[in-house]
């Protein structure tokens, strides 16, 4: 039985209360402990308070500390312990912001216990909005039933969740390539329903998932039905068993197939049962999800043959080019059948451009390939380009192809068009987890900082409460809040990350960039410190240490370390190879020969890249700054200059950019001129915009107040 809106919001504040101890108690906490979706319960929790998730569980910690101060119980900062702040400088902050005052002064008895101005105006505000909503509600109820009767009505709340445990094979009579091919791709067909959040066996594999039962898999993914999936073969005749219950344990539907997942139609088999378990679910498909899960790559059954065995031989591309090559061949003969076949041409593409060109390119070598190795790559991008226009043309609304052709102009310097076929892809596909969770990554390489933390959140909102998120996508979201100020929120995912992979070594590493991004070299020093005492023979340590005492003005010290970094390298017979910390050393002990030794190679590098448009760095200015950092470092303005003004036309990493061009010691000599200001003030108020930007989405989505 449902909440009433008081029962509701009783329930939310007897949670917190509870909580009231728990630092890390926040907006997924409470859904975890209220049982619902975090988008869900942001949206009833802003309905009925007008309020975000955060400012309502800050208001509940806030009103337990005023109580408190005033029976003096504790000193502020023991009340802001007391309360779940983390910080008593944030308390102090947060409080001040609420009442008005310091909670230093109700410790005077400055502020009686009276209900002052401020509170009747919320009170009187609150009972305003409270007969607005009730209105609002009853409105949404009506149009509600309307658009139901009419079948275009689906909130989000109302998707049922099925979870599919592990998929069970007896006695297998076909190769398990086919079997995983058939179960993704008839995972896949249930996902493409909007109605539908489905819980794959991908996930229910998962080792703390892998013991439960069903009636616990319901438990733990507050799931309504659970779908088990069997094949069992008969004297060499095999059949996929299924069955459906409720959460509840009680059957609703089962039935039996026969095992066509070794066969070419394997994808009319996916839609078969897909559509035979939406209509046990009383699930309303409409027209373009219909069409969608009918779709099937090829009408031909002997290319589909050809097709799976392909994919089948990307399933070992791990074991070298081999596999690849004979994928190729099975696309090709797939193509030989049938010619108008979109998705071999996609996956002939992604051989080429992800696979066949880097074994001719340059890949991010320091080394530059030559005319004829680049001449090769070269043919394999444009070999690439070609199949993914052939499957556009044959599928307009291919997402993975668009995605293939962004890919082939950022390897070939066309960034605008890069764009376009990007956002093409984006427009296109599923925004799934796995959307979220792949641009988001492609999104921080890049340097868009906001666009890479709103893909990480969006990705943390649709996982599972109960599922681990990735660790990656973690450290995407604490590097771009890190480097845009956000050093609070950026935190909270270090914290989640360390949870996962509780070593103490990348720990004391991201605590140091923080510092440093923050200007704070000495502080980021002792976290290397603590590092090289984990990992006395830690290259990355050492290089690290050097910077700092570059930026603290320690020069000797930072020879020191460099000394050290090459006894090490020694003792473990590395060869000596160029490196950007060893050239600044070098530099700044006067020895120029051999910091060109160190930095010539650099510098041809990121020349190249500039001059051929290379994604590598060039495109979000990396190429540049260095340039300019080494050549200032160098003593050679003209040449500073010339790198620097390319920033003036910089379209993403305003953060990494902000932190040269204010901490970089290289730059003193030139900081106070005009032509540096001018520089200086344009990524300023890009990476102001950029901030303000994310600052917004933050507050929209109830992270940050």
């Amino acid at each position: 039985m449902s909440l009433s809106n008081d029962q509701f919001l009783q329930k939310l504040t007897e949670i917190v209360e509870a909580n009231l101890g728990n630092e890390q108690f926040g907006v997924s906490e409470l859904a975890r402990e209220m049982g619902m979706n975090r988008t869900v319960l942001y949206r009833k929790v802003k309905l009925y308070t007008n309020k975000t998730i955060s400012k309502f569980i800050s208001e509940i910690r806030l009103k337990r500390a005023l109580e408190l101060l005033r029976n003096d119980s504790g000193n502020v900062s023991e009340v802001a312990y007391e309360v779940g702040f983390g910080s008593p400088t944030y308390f102090i902050k947060c409080f001040n912001k609420q009442y008005g005052f310091p909670p230093g002064e109700v410790l005077k008895g400055m502020h009686p216990v009276t209900v002052n101005k401020e509170e009747k105006e919320i009170n009187k505000h609150n009972l305003t909005l409270f007969k607005k909503y009730i209105f609002i509600i009853a409105l949404i109820i009506v149009v509600g039933v309307i658009l139901s009767y009419i079948r275009f009505f689906r909130p989000e709340e109302n998707k049922i969740t099925i979870v599919i445990p592990v998929f069970n094979d007896e006695n297998p009579v076909v190769t398990d390539n086919s079997l995983k091919i058939f179960r993704e791709e008839f995972h896949s067909k249930l996902q493409n329903i909007e109605a539908l959040n489905v819980i794959s066996s991908s996930v229910t594999e998962m080792p703390q998932y892998m013991n439960m039962s069903n009636l616990e898999l319901a438990k733990s993914f507050n799931a309504d039905y659970i779908l088990n999936a069997k094949r069992i073969s008969v004297n060499n005749i095999g059949k996929i068993y299924l069955h459906l219950s409720d959460s509840k344990g009680i059957e609703i539907w089962n039935d039996a197939y026969p095992d066509k997942s070794e066969d070419g139609n394997i994808f009319d088999f996916c839609a078969e049962i897909a559509l035979d378990v939406t209509s046990k679910l009383q699930v309303s498909l409409k027209t373009e999800e219909r069409n969608k899960l009918l779709e099937t790559p090829s009408e031909n059954l002997i290319a589909l043959n050809y097709y799976n065995a392909g994919i089948n031989e990307l399933e070992n591309v791990h074991k070298g080019i081999g596999s690849v090559l004979r994928a190729k061949r099975f696309f090709e003969n797939a193509l030989k059948n049938d010619s108008n076949m979109a998705e071999a041409y996609v996956q002939m593409s992604h051989i080429y451009i992800e696979h066949l060109k880097d074994m001719y390119g340059w890949a991010g070598k320091l080394e530059l390939p030559d005319a004829e190795n680049l001449n090769m790559a070269r043919c394999y991008l444009d070999s690439g380009r070609m199949m993914a226009d052939k499957a556009i043309q044959f599928d307009d609304r291919n997402s993975r192809g668009y995605r293939l052709l962004a890919d082939y102009f950022r390897e070939t310097g066309d960034p605008e068009l890069a764009k376009k076929y990007m956002a093409l892809a984006d427009r296109y596909a599923v925004h799934d987890i796995d959307f979220f969770l792949s641009n988001a990554s492609r999104y921080s390489d890049s340097g868009h900082h906001y666009e890479a933390i709103e893909c990480g959140i969006k990705y943390l909102q649709q996982i599972p409460m109960n599922l681990s998120p990735d660790p990656n996508t973690l450290n995407i979201l604490w590097l771009n809040l890190g480097l845009m100020g956000f050093d609070e929120t950026s935190l909270k995912y270090e914290k989640m990350y360390c949870e996962q992979r509780p070593d103490s070594f990348p720990h004391f590493a991201r605590m140091a960039f923080l510092e440093m991004w923050n200007g704070n070299f000495e502080i980021a020093d002792d976290y290397l410190q603590k590092n090289l005492e984990i990992n006395p023979t830690s290259l990355f340590c050492f290089e690290q240490l050097m910077f700092t005492s570059n930026c603290m003005g320690i020069y000797e010290q930072e020879f020191e370390y460099m000394l050290r970094a090459k006894e090490l390298m020694i003792n473990r017979d590395d060869s000596i190879t160029p490196n950007l910390y060893f050239g600044s050393a070098y530099i700044n002990a006067g020895l120029f020969d051999e910091a060109l030794f160190h930095l010539n190679p650099f510098i041809e590098k990121f020349e190249y890249e500039i001059e051929h448009n290379r994604p590598v760095l060039s495109w979000d200015y990396l190429s540049n700054t260095l340039l300019s950092y080494i050549y200032a470092g160098l003593g050679e303005k003209e040449k500073t200059f010339y790198y620097l003004n390319a920033l003036k036309t910089a379209e993403s990493n305003y953060g990494w950019l902000k932190f040269c061009l204010t901490y970089y010691p290289e730059y003193d000599k030139y900081r106070n001129t005009s032509e540096f200001q001018n520089i200086y003030q344009y990524i300023e108020k890009q990476y102001s915009k950029e901030y303000k930007k994310i600052e917004k989405l933050l507050i929209r989505e109830g992270i940050i107040q």
